[in-house]
């Protein structure tokens, strides 16, 4: 049974929790590390014309998405991409006519990367994830403001306006990343932008969709120390009624 020496302490915990939980899902919403994949080029097969002596990393070799003759180093190359709910990226410019000529990170809008796949309902399914997401983090953030206020002003009933609010957001982002997880599924072997068919890819989830189930662990955590605070605030209060002398 929780005293009232330990709940002055608790509106405090409550509202660092609300207000941590609040930034990492903010952080989580805004970088593009939801997932983190790489993609390797199968090997491919050398074009029958290869003159003896001649040097095989310069031969001219079998593209497996048109079998043209393209120039490849025989070496295996793995491209590093990873996708948030706004951006998709990868690290080279891989073009299928030319080798690699470099590394650096290449962004599109998940937008345009969703809508070039002319599937409406993995777009509208795109479209909910961002919705839920961007919903219950902005709730997070108004559910700290309620917290801190009920903390300052000593008020029960902020802290219960605060705790569900909390609990509701919670709730919509447990949606979201399911609904994350469901179209992960569907366009995984897609996500990296202008690769063939000769590429093998291969998806995690990254420190993005970490953060946002830390950010919803810190929000549950709060919303039921917010919800406990005003139940036992309510029973001291009500105790304290009929101790007092008639």
């Amino acid at each position: 049974m929780l005293s009232a020496k330990h709940l002055q302490h608790l509106p405090a915990v409550a509202v660092v929790l609300s207000v941590s939980a609040w930034v990492i899902c903010a952080i989580a919403v805004g970088t593009s590390y939801w997932l983190v994949g790489t993609a390797t080029r199968r090997p491919l097969q050398m074009s029958s014309t290869v003159s003896p002596g001649e040097n095989v990393n310069d031969t001219e070799l079998k593209d497996g998405v048109n079998g043209e003759g393209v120039t490849h180093s025989e070496d295996p190359t793995i491209v590093n991409g990873h996708f948030g709910l706004f951006l998709t990226c990868d690290d080279s410019n891989y073009q299928l006519d030319t080798a690699f000529t470099g590394k650096r990170w290449q962004c599109t809008s998940v937008m345009n990367f969703l809508h070039s796949m002319s599937d409406n309902i993995i777009l509208h399914q795109w479209k909910s994830v961002i919705a839920f997401e961007l919903v219950c983090t902005v709730a997070i953030f108004f559910a700290s403001v309620i917290a801190t206020i009920g903390w300052i002003k000593k008020m029960p009933l902020p802290t219960l306006l605060a705790g569900v609010t909390e609990a509701m957001a919670d709730l919509f982002m447990m949606v979201g990343h399911a609904m994350f997880i469901t179209a992960h599924g569907s366009i995984e072997s897609s996500l990296f932008v202008g690769l063939g068919p000769e590429w093998q890819t291969s998806w995690t989830y990254g420190s993005s969709f970490t953060m946002a189930w830390l950010g919803f662990s810190l929000s549950a955590f709060a919303a039921i120390l917010d919800i406990t605070m005003f139940v036992c605030s309510d029973r001291y209060r009500e105790n304290d009624l009929t101790a007092m002398p008639v």
